[in-house]
């Protein structure tokens, strides 16, 4: 590789790790890299991320699921476990209540395990109570914890 032809008097100082850095290389523009790094060729890409229509009613959605999901899978009086967690999810309240209640109607009797690995001191009183904190109780959820 050649040597840098910016010295700091003349150089960009736009770094390419910025969108404005990003711009400057697909532009063409030589940004004062250390001769030594080689810089991959670059691409335009995009994404195109599907934006359905919100669900009105979270908790029957999830009922409606399970029913038909697992309705060949469980037998009335089945004991299920269902994790409640404490990331990733908006609306786990109505998630799980939906999940319990869709279970309910195919005959098992569900409960809530906490999935979490070391939240709420990683102890099933601190989880439990690290469930509760995100609003799942056994009252919210309609089953025990």
């Amino acid at each position: 590789m050649g040597e840098s032809t910016h010295s700091p008097e003349n150089s960009p100082l736009t770094h390419p790790a910025t969108s404005a850095g990003w711009q400057q290389l697909l532009d063409g523009i030589d940004l004062p890299f250390h001769p030594d790094l080689a810089v991959p060729a670059l691409r335009e890409v995009r994404l195109a991320i599907p934006n359905p229509d919100p669900v009105a009613d979270v908790a029957d959605a999830a009922r409606r699921a399970v029913e038909s999901t697992f309705a060949s899978s469980v037998t009335p009086g089945m004991t299920v476990a269902v994790g409640g967690g404490s990331r990733g999810l908006t609306q786990r309240v109505d998630l799980l209540r939906g999940t319990i209640a869709g279970l309910r109607a195919l005959g098992a009797e569900p409960f809530v395990v906490p999935a979490m690995g070391s939240h709420g001191g990683g102890t099933a009183d601190g989880q439990v109570k690290m469930l509760a904190s995100l609003g799942m109780t056994e009252e919210s959820v309609g089953a025990e914890i």
